[in-house]
């Protein structure tokens, strides 16, 4: 017979499984897409700006709802949002690869990938971040070689066996957790609306500003609708009994200047890893699985990097370590300006570890003083505590 402590332990095991697969099922679905979208271009005949959609419709769908989902996992629980969340990308991803062919349409790729998105939202908030290294890795590989020796179409299947697994693991071994007690507040929809209008309508400004014109009725219209809603969003938040995002959090500049620039970093990364595969297949005349295995460069550079930055930051601190992260990222973005068609693959891959290993050198750090800088109770904190302000930090 096992012991308690043993099923316990078990159970743990499990648990950890079960979040390591949500994790690595979804950083690899952001990388393993890109590399087939000039794949996925030539086969429905579209350019690069349209199936870029195939991105940019699960972003915008990802960040208007992953705040949603975080509060609604406080009321109705951690285990309940979390299997939900496997089951609708699972649906999402075999979806994604099986009706695009059978209508011979390119938009029900899209809206595929919206339901795919739902799900990954729901599930995004757990973030390993070795898994996720490895997850993002793994991607430009797998992607290369199924589009490749296979379809474009299992790139998306790929995921439905691990969230089959992830949904049984987590059923045994994820706590059902504590739900709301008591009468809590109402739910903030006016919240959850004016997140989604803004960054959505700020998201189809930035992605078809160039291809439509930065002054076209639709960008202005869009960067206006952008404008208000995020603006109302600031005021309705402060007067919130339960907001989605607690604005007072920003109150600290230190914590402000840090979110700034990790997700300045994610946007630069998100450039990078959309336009790469392009650049190799169409400009180069690489193939897809070398495409992918050229692109693995960013991602295992991001991964030792990070485990230096974890062995550094007792003794360096978190300060120094963004900064020289940043002074990295800077230099290996400063080289893509030199990239063209005789650019060799030895400057190709040089170029993209450097900036895999200044991002990795600036994101565990940056991650570590948010975690610190934020305050237990979710209120206003002295600014005394940030490690910003503690010596050598």
């Amino acid at each position: 017979m096992h012991s308690p402590d043993g099923n316990a332990s078990q159970q743990y095991t499990l648990l950890m499984v079960s979040v390591a697969l949500a994790m690595f099922m979804t950083s690899l679905d952001g990388t393993i897409v890109n590399i087939a979208l000039p794949t996925i271009s030539t086969i429905f005949d579209l350019p690069s700006t349209t199936v870029s959609w195939v991105a940019t419709a699960c972003l915008l769908v990802l960040t208007g709802c992953v705040l949603v989902f975080g509060k609604a996992a406080d009321r109705i629980g951690f285990k309940t949002v979390f299997l939900a969340g496997f089951g609708v990308f699972t649906a999402g991803s075999f979806f994604c690869g099986f009706f695009p062919e059978i209508f011979d349409s390119f938009w029900m790729l899209i809206a595929s990938r919206v339901l795919q998105a739902i799900g990954g939202a729901m599930i995004a908030a757990i973030a390993p971040a070795l898994v996720a290294a490895f997850g993002t890795a793994a991607g430009p590989i797998l992607g290369g070689v199924l589009t490749q020796y296979l379809s474009w179409n299992w790139i998306f299947y790929i995921n439905v066996p691990v969230g089959f697994a992830a949904i049984l693991l987590g059923s045994y071994a994820i706590p059902a957790g504590r739900t709301a007690t008591g009468t809590p507040s109402p739910f903030d929809r006016l919240g959850a609306v004016l997140i989604f209008v803004g960054l959505g309508s700020l998201i189809y400004a930035v992605s078809e500003g160039s291809a439509l014109g930065w002054t076209s009725p639709a960008i202005l219209s869009a960067l206006a609708a952008a404008g208000v809603a995020l603006g109302y969003l600031v005021l309705h938040e402060r007067r919130a009994a339960d907001p989605l995002l607690d604005f007072r959090l920003f109150a600290n500049r230190n914590f402000l200047y840090v979110n700034l620039m990790l997700a300045l970093s994610y946007f630069l990364f998100g450039g990078v890893n959309y336009l790469l595969p392009f650049f190799l297949e169409l400009v180069k005349g690489f193939d897809p699985s070398t495409s992918g295995l050229v692109l693995t460069a960013l991602s295992f550079a991001m991964m030792a990097s990070g485990f230096l930055s974890g062995m550094l930051i007792n003794s360096i601190g978190n300060r120094r370590l963004c900064i020289a992260g940043a002074l990295v990222v800077s230099a290996g973005y400063l080289m893509f300006h030199l990239f063209s068609a005789e650019s060799t693959i030895y400057y190709i891959i040089g170029t993209l570890a450097a900036v895999g290993f200044g991002l990795g050198l600036m994101l565990s750090p940056g991650t570590n003083m948010v975690m610190n800088m934020a305050p237990a109770t979710g209120t206003a904190w002295s600014q005394a505590s940030s490690p910003w302000s503690a010596p050598g930090r």
